[in-house]
């Protein structure tokens, strides 16, 4: 993230050429720019955004349009715009979200006193191209200089869960730019800044790949299906209120509003071992009181003008339920969290997210004796683990896994877990740092036979049409199930053996799928390759 926040992770912002259709900028398209025309032609569309809590740098691509990164923005609905020029916009609110890619629209009142980029796509560029990198990095003595950096595009990767694909450089995300326009020498728009690698490279995601998803949102498609995801209020805001944790994997979260400002008092009555604390939405504790046993816990937090909400985090140590009664001089909203406790009792996906920092999402998973549970998890901003764990009075872990299951950046989990016994397991989904949050798919596949279990496919499969892609190992209906995991209906499937290709039709019976299954009886191995028909 850029500004305050300091992290790897950072201002995303798209152009959405069929949507907008920029106004071309003819001068730079006629020649090379220098780095100084760069900045002269090119930069002034590229802007300071800013909120209570972060900043970061964000990109025109329509005559009152503005593309970032939503974890800049959240849990505000409303920016701050300066352009180069010195013009400042206030109260510039957010028109569309996409919590899973980490993207938002903003849009202004009136129009941007600069014409918008022009988008091209990525894949005519190769190894070795010219680039620059525009934004605000933020320096240590808190001005926001507009920047151009030159350098390199070094490689390609592809996030596949979305059909992402990333432009990698050699200019490193410097805190503030990210967000900010990554362009050829010719100044045309191939990404946006936003991950920094190692402090000498940068992973950034291309323009023409993103705006599809963000015009779909436009238009009205939930294409992150996780709605408009802030933390949530449950009822009234109020002042004395009980609540229950079922065990010491549950937490209750509440929102000490934005407006307010003074001394909150917390008085919780905990009906055994319990811990509360006062949380900004970077994942500090700003304040925390603990017991080993039942009795009453308090804190208090001095909260100036902030603008910016602070969360009351509630846990427990005990695996039994419990009624707790917390009171407080700042009135409290209970924040929903809507993937909690969800009960999952045959193979899909399902997409989630980390809300808030601490948070932990348990899904309730019966399973019979000998019933294999698979769970392989891929998300953008969140580092997440997996676990198993089964309340027989005594919460026990029983299977835990944070990044083998490989992903873009390498670190899905992926979790295999065969029921010693029959009854309900508790499937923990979390992050490895706290202070974490973002949207994730979960393909989460329940069988009866034993059998590894694959996240995905190496290479890229569309939505709707046939692609060779290399399959990661697992059982026929894995095949299935990893093909959803990323957004490919698999309708048929054909491998190659002793020279000829066979097939498998999805749904079809035994005996016309008997060549594959006789071929594969426990499982289709490793690095096979595969001819993958997605769609009807």
């Amino acid at each position: 993230m850029s500004g305050i926040r300091g992290a790897a992770a950072a201002v995303l912002v798209l152009a959405i050429g069929l949507m907008f259709t920029p106004a071309p900028h003819a001068s730079a398209q006629q020649r090379t720019l220098t780095p100084g025309q760069a900045e002269t032609l090119i930069a002034p569309a590229v802007v300071l955004i800013e909120t209570p809590f972060a900043f970061g740098s964000g990109v025109v691509v329509g005559p009152r349009q503005i593309m970032m990164n939503a974890h800049v923005v959240r849990p505000h609905d409303q920016v701050r715009v300066t352009f180069s020029n010195g013009d400042v916009r206030t109260n510039v609110v957010v028109k569309a979200w996409d919590l899973l890619a980490d993207m938002v629209i903003l849009e202004l009142k009136s129009d941007a006193p600069v014409a918008p980029l022009p988008i091209v796509d990525h894949s005519s560029y190769p190894v070795g191209t010219e680039v620059y990198s525009i934004g605000y990095p933020g320096l240590p003595d808190g001005s926001h200089p507009l920047t151009v950096m030159n350098g390199k595009i070094t490689g390609f990767r592809t996030w596949p869960a979305l059909g992402i694909e990333y432009v990698e450089s050699n200019i490193a995300v410097m805190g503030g730019m990210s967000g900010g326009a990554l362009i050829t020498a010719t100044g045309q728009l191939i990404a946006f800044n936003e991950w920094s690698l190692n402090g000498t490279s940068a992973v950034n995601p291309s323009a023409v790949d993103v705006a599809a998803r963000l015009q779909a949102e436009l238009a009205g498609q939930d294409v992150d299906h996780l709605g408009k995801r802030f933390p949530e209020a449950v009822g009234a805001i109020q002042n004395h209120q009980s609540f229950t944790l079922l065990d010491s994997l549950d937490e209750a979260f509440f929102v000490v509003p934005s407006i307010f400002t003074g001394t909150a008092l917390i008085e919780l009555q905990a009906p055994g071992a319990a811990w509360v604390g006062f949380v900004w939405d970077d994942g500090t504790v700003l304040d925390s009181a603990e017991s080993e046993e039942a009795g009453m816990l308090t804190l208090s937090l001095e909260i100036p003008a902030l603008g910016m909400p602070i969360y009351v985090v509630v846990a427990q140590a005990t695996d039994e339920a419990g009624t707790f009664v917390i009171s407080s001089t700042a009135a409290l909203s209970l924040i929903a969290d809507s993937d909690d406790r969800q009960v999952i009792t045959k193979s899909q996906l399902v997409w989630g997210q980390a809300d808030i920092p601490f948070d932990r999402d348990i899904f309730v998973v019966p399973l019979e004796k000998g019933q294999r549970l698979g769970v392989a998890v891929d998300s953008l901003l969140v580092d997440q683990f997996v676990a198993v764990e089964f309340n027989d009075g005594t919460m026990e872990l029983l299977e835990w896994d944070d990044d083998s299951g490989g992903g873009v950046w390498g670190l899905n989990p992926l979790l295999q877990f065969t029921a010693p016994v029959t009854g309900d397991y508790l499937l923990v989904i979390g992050g490895l740092l706290d202070s974490s949050t973002g949207g994730y798919i979960a393909n989460i596949s329940i069988t009866a036979a034993a059998g590894a279990v694959s996240p995905t496919f190496s290479g890229t499969l569309p939505t709707d049409g046939i692609a060779l892609a290399v399959w990661g190992g697992g059982q026929i209906d894995e095949v299935l199930a990893a093909g959803h995991l990323v957004g490919c209906e698999v309708s048929s499937f054909w491998v190659s053996e002793s020279g000829a290709m066979i097939g498998y039709l999805a749904g079809a019976p035994a005996f016309v799928n008997a060549q594959v299954i006789s071929l594969y009886p426990q499982q289709i191995p490793p690095q096979t390759p595969m001819l993958v028909n997605c769609g009807a």
